[in-house]
């Protein structure tokens, strides 16, 4: 069960980061491809971070939006910190709620086994 979990999991990353590189308008201009493509690849990170890496690079009036870029990868950075630091709370709960049950599994030293997920 947990390695069909981990499969499924890198197969979404994948799908992500393909997605991503193909939307951002690095490869092929969005204008050359389908209009889904250039609506995802607004809504992801890398397409913002592409622009301004234009912006950096060739500078001029390519990337104008320089401001709007910068504005969108704050937003996902610090959107997905507060989404890690829920998560991490949530498991930190689950490990407490074991250890106090005494349900945590132990290797042979007698330390806690870190390769057993917690509430996966």
């Amino acid at each position: 069960r947990r390695k069909k979990h981990e499969l499924t999991l890198a197969l979404r990353r994948r799908t992500i980061l393909i997605l991503q590189v193909t939307t951002s308008d690095a490869l092929l201009h969005v204008e050359m491809m389908p209009p889904f493509y250039g609506v995802v690849g607004i809504v992801l990170p890398f397409h913002h971070a592409v622009e301004g890496l234009r912006f950096v690079t060739f500078g001029g009036p390519c990337c104008l939006d320089i401001g709007i870029n910068i504005l969108a990868l704050s937003v996902y950075t610090i959107g997905f910190w507060i989404l890690t630091l829920i998560l991490w709370k949530i498991q930190f709960k689950k490990f407490l709620n074991r250890a106090s049950k005494g349900m945590l599994p132990y290797n042979d030293q007698g330390a806690v086994d870190s390769s057993v997920g917690y509430g996966v």
